[in-house]
């Protein structure tokens, strides 16, 4: 499983390259993935009050790579003296939407004018990898 924590700089495009590797490099090698950070994109599928282009952008992206973005209610992440809105994302890849059990932000002090942001996953062990070790046949 793959973690991501993004920062999308608003004077880059939408998303940044390096994400666009992140996931090139989950689908190549199966790999689950859950990528979280503040998009400075505005789009009310994540909860933000407005859409705006980076927002457009940031959402073909996520349905053009399967992604699925996991933010629920409307509670700002983002606050400052004069701001309140929605601009961290996170997102999970197609495997790992059923496992999803809670998102939400937190009123606990970050120090910081974004808000912590939780969330869970419901992850057992994983299958086993049977295989046949040939040095240990009993060929006879």
């Amino acid at each position: 499983m793959v973690y991501a924590s993004v920062y999308m700089a608003h004077d880059i495009t939408c998303p940044p390259p390096k994400v666009n590797e992140v996931v090139e490099y989950c689908n190549t090698n199966r790999l689950p993935l859950v990528v979280g950070g503040d998009a400075n994109a505005h789009h009310t599928l994540w909860g933000s009050s407005d859409i705006n282009e980076r927002g457009i952008q940031l959402l073909e992206f996520i349905v053009e790579q399967d992604l699925h973005c996991i933010n629920k209610g409307h509670k700002p992440n983002f606050v400052t003296s004069n701001t309140k809105e929605r601009l961290d994302v996170t997102l999970v890849s197609n495997d790992l939407i059923t496992k999803v059990s809670f998102w939400k932000v937190l009123d606990t002090e970050s120090m910081s004018d974004h808000k912590f942001i939780q969330f869970g996953l419901r992850i057992g062990r994983p299958d086993p990898i049977y295989y046949r070790n040939r040095r240990k046949t009993m060929w006879s």
